[in-house]
């Protein structure tokens, strides 16, 4: 197969790590699906936002997919707020401020290496 081998990841066996670090994000898990050992072109995983606010300007290209909660993404003056079943575009160099209750979003980005090209590894 060209590219490498197809990954399942699995629902029960997904790891989610603190997202950030820091614990005055409140409760922000990540688990990363989709990095460097598995393209060299884009990213994916799961993101959990619940009760905090993570301010970021994007590095790459961004889609999210609500699975479940309430989204919210909040722009130069504008405020988003995305529900299940909906998906959100976000372009390079977007400042953001991610929040969500009880949310869980898919994430998609792209490059992948966006720290090295950005000069973050």
């Amino acid at each position: 197969m060209a590219g490498g081998k197809v990954v399942h990841f699995e629902k029960q066996k997904l790891e989610f790590g603190a997202f950030g670090g820091d614990s005055n994000l409140g409760k922000a898990y990540l688990a990363r699906l989709v990095d460097g050992s598995f393209s060299s072109t884009m990213g994916a995983g799961i993101l959990k936002l619940d009760g905090c606010s993570i301010p970021w300007t994007l590095l790459y290209d961004e889609v999210c997919v609500v699975l479940q909660g309430t989204f919210v993404l909040e722009l130069e003056g504008e405020t988003i707020k995305a529900g299940p079943g909906d998906t959100v575009w976000i372009p390079k160099k977007t400042p953001v401020v991610y929040s969500g209750e009880g949310a869980q979003v898919f994430y998609a980005l792209y490059p992948a290496d966006w720290r090295q090209r950005e000069g973050n590894a």
